[in-house]
């Protein structure tokens, strides 16, 4: 696992703080200021085992003063010396559901199995990551949130990846998108993902997911003027955390050749978490080829 850039107790103390309404569980009918974790606890017991693995732990609630909210999640982790830590419990205002409940360990697909639930995650994982990230340049740029949404929602086990397309003039955004399974390739990441050996930047036709530019352009087929459009382009590591990229260039020719077709204007990405990367389509083109031949390497 990544070394974290942040404590334990910031992560900790940054939970309440960052939950929300729209990061809530049932449209959020029970969440109040004054009670900030309710309806978070599947979204919350996720983002602890990013940061700190472990199991996923749940019990069911039926038969109990709380048996509306059907369950509850927390973890178990190393990092609390394998004893059961719940980050979400002030929910139940102080009236902690019976100790002795029987718990289940579920696998993380269970646990974000559904549409609501990967988008709460996505949701909730932007805000967290920008109370944690202060230094982080981009954070307060709309548009990189965008693509970190985008890129929290990939179920993608090596890297999430999310697309933005954008006005070149007017920074509306036009589209969205981000990686995921072709339809018809999922036998080759599951259970494993094939591209987790394979080497980043080679073998790019070999892989289950469609690439987040590609969905992206496919998305955004029916509108018209891409050469006035600019796309941006971030990701975030199998953690959550947004990645490293220490390369100040555009690396992938499968893509690259798809922008150029597609007529363009540039493409931006994100580099180390500081600023964007512009390059052309013609440029990114070039870069992605010199990766692809091996004369450059990451």
């Amino acid at each position: 696992m990544e070394t974290l850039p942040f404590s334990f107790g910031q992560f900790s103390k940054a939970i309440p703080e960052v939950c929300a309404k729209g990061t809530a569980a049932a449209d959020g009918k029970g969440w109040t200021r004054d009670n900030p974790t309710w309806g978070h606890c599947a979204v919350v017991a996720l983002w602890v085992q990013n940061f700190y693995g472990g199991d996923l732990l749940r019990v069911s609630l039926e038969g109990t003063e709380f048996a509306e909210a059907r369950s509850h999640y927390y973890n178990r982790t190393a990092t609390t010396g394998g004893i059961r830590e719940d980050f979400t419990t002030e929910q139940f205002q102080r009236r902690l559901f019976p100790g002795d409940l029987p718990f289940s360990v579920k696998d993380r697909a269970y646990v974000i199995g559904s549409a609501d639930t990967r988008k709460r995650y996505a949701f909730f994982g932007v805000r967290l990551l920008r109370k944690l990230l202060p230094d982080n340049g981009l954070m307060e740029d709309a548009v990189y949130r965008a693509c970190l949404y985008e890129a929290l929602l990939s179920p993608c086990q090596k890297k999430g990846v999310g697309a933005v397309l954008v006005g070149a003039s007017s920074r509306d955004i036009l589209a969205t998108a981000h990686n995921e399974p072709i339809p018809g390739l999922e036998d080759l990441c599951t259970p494993t993902c094939i591209r987790l050996t394979i080497p980043s930047r080679t073998e790019s036709m070999l892989g289950a997911c469609g690439h987040a530019e590609e969905r992206l352009l496919w998305n955004a087929k029916n509108i018209h003027f891409l050469y006035a459009s600019d796309m941006y382009v971030a990701g975030v590591t199998a953690q959550g955390l947004p990645e490293r990229r220490l390369f100040p260039e555009f690396t992938c020719l499968r893509c690259a050749v798809a922008m150029h077709y597609a007529g363009l204007g540039a493409v931006d990405v994100a580099y180390n978490g500081e600023r964007w990367i512009r390059q052309t389509t013609q440029e990114a083109l070039a870069s992605a080829k010199e990766y692809a031949l091996g004369k450059k390497k990451a």
